[in-house]
């Protein structure tokens, strides 16, 4: 068993170290109108084709949306919804007070230490929730309480768990944000009259990866595509080659950066620092309990 999921999401996987971490939480940060939805809406269908199962937990969009887009772009959550392969734990309908056309088993409760007890009853291999903001409501600490409990809940069931946030720029650079694995920021800007959607890892597994903001694309047939070969430069409104971008503004050629993203000493420790860290939680896990 790998310890990655890998989203086919053309250059999401390479920009995060190979695709979501098993054991591990990837949070995708970002504002309505950015690319945070379509990113989420692509991992969802991409890790159902290639045949695990996923759990989703909607909170603040609509899981009868999320599979009426799904049939639009001729993608097959729905069958797999049928089929079980897709469960959905619908939590939007109550905070929303919408009824008609509900989807998914409703649930009241969005507390961290409930969803830890949810997830073993469905046995996914990946739990994607639409957005955690619900849940802490942009306080600190109660971010850090969800974040690990999620942690907890990917490690005990060796899951991988996507979720999506909306958060203050503030709250992405501290303290409280490394507990994440993988934190990305996407965002939209304006370009000369047009809309250019961006990502930007903030945290990754490895650490040592690249991180600058890259464009993305969306296209007519819901694909997303993340450009890693290219540097969105938003003061200079511009989008340039990463090969350039790296030499000249970071003063560092992108084969070195590749190399010591890739050396296998740094994995080593990195990975042992990675179980230390787990088996810390497990033992937390025990106490609490």
């Amino acid at each position: 068993m790998t310890d990655r999921i890998e989203t086919r999401i053309p250059g999401f996987d390479e920009m995060i170290g190979g695709g979501l971490p098993r054991r591990g939480v990837t949070v995708l940060v970002g504002l309505p109108g950015s690319a945070r939805q379509p990113l989420l809406d692509n991992a969802i269908w991409n890790v159902l084709e290639d045949g695990f199962r996923v759990l989703l937990l909607a909170t603040s969009t609509s899981p009868y949306e999320f599979l009426r887009r799904s049939e639009e772009y001729d993608r097959r959550a729905r069958e797999a919804y049928e089929k079980g392969d897709l469960v959905v734990l619908n939590a939007f309908s109550v905070r929303a007070g919408i009824y008609h056309r509900t989807v998914g088993e409703i649930i009241q409760d969005l507390e961290p230490h409930r969803i830890r007890e949810l997830v073993p009853e469905y046995d996914p291999d990946v739990v994607v929730i639409d957005s955690i903001y619900p849940m802490h409501r942009g306080e600190h600490e109660k971010f850090l309480q969800v974040i690990s409990t999620l942690k907890v809940a990917a490690v005990r069931n060796d899951l991988a768990v996507l979720a999506g946030c909306a958060l203050p720029e503030s709250a992405l650079r501290s303290p409280n944000a490394e507990v994440a694995d993988v934190l990305l920021e996407t965002a939209v800007h304006e370009f000369r009259g047009a809309l250019v959607y961006s990502l930007l890892p903030i945290r990754t597994l490895p650490p040592h990866l690249p991180k600058y903001r890259v464009p993305v694309s969306i296209l007519d047939d819901g694909t997303v595509v993340v450009h890693c070969d290219k540097v969105l430069d938003v003061k200079a409104g511009e989008i340039r080659d990463v090969d350039e971008y790296l030499n000249d503004v970071l003063n560092m050629p992108e084969p070195m950066a590749r190399e010591v993203a890739e050396d296998s000493e740094v994995l080593g420790e990195l990975e042992e620092e990675r179980d230390d860290i787990e088996k810390l939680l497990e033992e937390l896990e025990e106490i609490e309990g």
